[in-house]
């Protein structure tokens, strides 16, 4: 199963920090957290994910990512 895949899975059930996604993923393994970013910028970069910047008050700036259509089509036809 591909990195890319299991992402677009979480993302599925919500948008989230690539930094969440990792601590889902890889809470023992902090070196696949750029990895996670690299799959995340070329999902964003394919059309599959969509990213948002927010700030949080006292927070730095983050990327929050969620699934585009290509995303949800492309889950749905590896569930398949």
């Amino acid at each position: 199963m591909s990195l890319k895949l299991v992402l677009l899975g979480f993302l599925l059930r919500d948008k989230s920090r690539g930094y969440s996604l990792h601590a889902k993923l890889f809470v023992a393994a902090r070196s696949l957290l750029p990895q996670i970013y690299h799959a995340l910028n070329e999902m964003t970069a394919a059309g599959r994910v969509t990213s948002r910047r927010t700030t949080g008050g006292k927070l730095p700036e983050r990327n929050i990512f969620s699934v585009a259509e290509a995303g949800y089509a492309e889950f749905e036809h590896w569930i398949k």
